[in-house]
């Protein structure tokens, strides 16, 4: 996949080493575009398909209590985008989609997001969920490397390919999040 090119760089809301972090707007509709319609993501994730679309989930993510949409890059390659949205405001829980270029070199990037996120908000819990189809072993691994745990699975939860197809649930609370940096990045503890 040829990497799309940013044209107006906004300043980063976070950085780590050569990481950073951005925020997305309506106007990076085509880079994230991208990003999302290689590989498998149409499949994992239920997402735009069109740059409207993204446009439309970009504004609506923006106007949620706690939505930030965020544009990660490595150097000045793009390499990924993560939303969250607020989902229970009493318990403090807000839904993580990621969609990385290559989630095998991913952890730290999402990382970063995470960390953002705690700093920024009073959440509690993040959590995200993916079909269980062999296409979501990246994502699997990757959000197992960044320190969330596996929560269940909810049955037949997803139609993928017209198939009825498992969900798997992955979380992680504050409090894991400042262990799991603590071991694997001490900076972005908080």
């Amino acid at each position: 996949m040829n990497q799309p090119q940013v044209e107006t760089p906004r300043p980063a809301i976070a950085t780590l080493d050569d990481l950073s972090v951005r925020r997305l707007t309506a106007a990076d509709a085509g880079m994230g575009l991208e990003i999302a319609l290689a590989g498998d993501h149409p499949h994992l994730f239920d997402i735009p398909t069109s740059l409207d679309g993204l446009r439309q989930l970009i504004e609506q993510t923006r106007a949620q209590p706690w939505g930030l949409p965020m544009l990660c890059f490595r150097g000045e390659r793009p390499a990924g985008w993560v939303i969250t949205g607020l989902t229970n405001l009493r318990a403090l829980n807000a839904f993580l989609l990621a969609v990385f270029v290559d989630p095998s070199e991913s952890t730290m990037a999402l990382a970063l997001c995470i960390r953002h996120l705690f700093w920024n908000f009073p959440l509690h819990r993040l959590y995200t969920q993916f079909p269980l189809i062999p296409a979501a072993a990246g994502y699997r691994e990757l959000y197992t490397r960044a320190g969330f745990h596996e929560e269940g699975v909810m049955q037949r939860h997803a139609v993928v390919s017209s198939q009825p197809t498992d969900v798997v649930v992955f979380g992680l609370l504050r409090e894991e999040f400042l262990t799991w940096s603590a071991a694997h990045e001490p900076r972005l503890g908080f």
